[in-house]
């Protein structure tokens, strides 16, 4: 195979799109080849006869390391262009759209760059009531000949989107399931009937994917809300409904936000990735515990880790070890409060609450502790004061997370 192709994939890590062009040019699922030691170490691709003809091999991160074939030189040339054709040429821009819950309304719209956010059209359903309430996200995606490649462009960048939102936005958002399984219902006004149903939200002649923006003509443009007065100050981060307003209440600096993201480094931009992936994750997580586990999770993709050159496995420091159990202690705790006093300066005047914060993060992931609230959830945390002080620690964690990563990106700026 062409090195120069080759070399693009690896460098813009599109393996998996390669994946998805040798599986259809083969049409016929690719086998595994291990090493001595049961790991993987090759995708193996077939003719119709079964004949092995060309083979991935892989590096130990399961990255492409390099291609061994045999295929004739036409074979090759015709394999060379359906990969240049589905993975490496620019076919241009789609809109990818998605519809969205929360607690308010979407009766205007928000137009940035490469984004916009609409009200569903009128004869969509609707919620009666606050909660629940679809609104329509919709987004550009770099598009491919492969049907299957430009699916997965499409599903990355609304992750993304999602995820960034998670953050930049005062509310919680939800989406419909990924993969629905059906569940047993309840209708609204009737609660003494069940029924089995796939659980999501539709409407007629709703499509993820289109070719351009919905025109906005007939809604208002949301009234955004001056950056300073959306963030700044801890407390500013309840900031969610207020009374008699119901719309979606968006920053004036959203674009530029979005701006900062694209103009990281890679490997800022991927830890950046990664926190609004586990922030988000907090959000829906059914449990307390997770969701606290999470917060702090996100916080921790910041800290710098040292990397083993053998098995490329991530480790922290340890400062000793302690002169009781003989155990090695880490320096994780202090890194967590250096970057968090950093980009949130008023935390430094309570120490006792960040360390708490991290301690009983620290309690959760080794399995010593779980909140009142998942052990015994019928415990209202108003009556009881262990329950009040898990409920207090999650409140700081979630203000603190969202704080402290918008601190990140604009520099300190909204700390």
């Amino acid at each position: 195979m062409n090195n120069f192709y080759l070399n693009l994939i690896k460098e813009q890590e599109k393996d998996q799109e390669l994946f998805c062009v040798l599986e259809d040019y083969f049409r016929r699922p690719h086998q595994f080849r291990f090493d001595d030691n049961g790991n993987m170490r090759a995708f193996v691709y077939s003719n119709t006869d079964g004949n092995p003809v060309l083979e991935v091999l892989l590096t130990k991160k399961g990255r492409i390391d390099k291609i061994s074939s045999q295929l004739s030189k036409q074979e090759t040339k015709v394999l060379e262009e359906q990969i240049k054709h589905a993975v490496l040429d620019n076919n241009g821009d789609k809109i990818g759209q998605v519809v969205c819950f929360f607690t308010g309304s979407v009766e205007t719209y928000y137009r940035c760059d490469h984004f916009q956010i609409l009200p569903v059209p009128a004869h969509a359903p609707k919620s009666p009531m606050l909660a629940h309430s679809p609104f329509l996200l919709q987004f550009t995606y770099p598009t491919s000949s492969n049907w299957r490649i430009e699916a997965m462009r499409c599903m990355e960048q609304e992750q993304r989107y999602i995820n960034l939102l998670t953050l930049f936005l005062h509310t919680v958002i939800t989406i419909n399931p990924s993969r629905p399984t059906p569940t047993w219902t309840r209708g609204f006004e009737q609660q003494n009937s069940s029924e089995l149903r796939f659980p999501g939200y539709f409407y007629p002649d709703y499509a993820h994917s289109i070719d351009t923006f919905s025109d906005t003509s007939d809604y208002q443009q949301n009234a955004s809300i001056p950056a300073k007065d959306y963030y700044t100050g801890i407390h500013a981060f309840y900031n969610t409904i207020i009374a008699g307003q119901h719309e979606l209440r968006i920053p004036d600096n959203l674009c530029l936000s979005f701006e900062k993201v694209r103009s990281l480094s890679k490997k800022d931009r991927e830890n950046f990735y990664h926190a609004c992936y586990w922030l988000r994750q907090a959000q829906i997580a059914s449990s307390r515990s997770l969701s606290l586990i999470a917060l702090i999770t996100a916080i921790e993709c910041f800290i710098e880790k040292k990397q083993c050159p053998a098995c490329h496995q991530e480790r922290v420091v340890a400062l000793g070890r302690c002169e009781v159990c003989t155990e090695p202690i880490y320096k994780l705790t202090e890194s967590f409060k250096d970057f968090v006093e950093k980009w949130l300066p008023v935390v430094a005047r309570d120490q006792t609450a960040l360390s708490l914060l991290y301690d009983t993060r620290s309690s959760l992931v080794h399995g010593s502790a779980v909140l009142l609230s998942d052990s015994h959830p019928w415990i209202q945390f108003e009556e009881n004061k262990q329950a009040y002080n898990e409920y207090s620690i999650y409140d700081r964690a979630y203000i603190l997370t969202k704080a402290v990563l918008n601190g990140w990106l604009h520099g300190g700026q909204y700390a």
